[in-house]
């Protein structure tokens, strides 16, 4: 929701300055594109063991499992 509102107040700052509604489409389609890169590569890195996670617990849990 804060990402739609966001776009919305830079359209309407950008049609007040005077840019074209095609030049906010291209603006608006670029941002869109961005944050599937994001959530995609957010998504990928969530499921790589460790990599979201604070590394002492990460390497506790590592440890705890060697040991059983």
């Amino acid at each position: 929701m804060i990402v739609l509102s966001m776009q919305v107040g830079r359209a309407v700052m950008a049609l007040i300055l005077g840019e074209s509604p095609e030049g906010i489409w291209r603006m608006t389609a670029l941002d869109s594109i961005t944050y599937i890169f994001t959530l995609t590569i957010v998504w990928i890195a969530s499921r790589l063991d460790g990599i979201l996670e604070a590394q002492m617990h990460y390497l506790k849990r590592l440890n705890n499992e060697t040991e059983q």
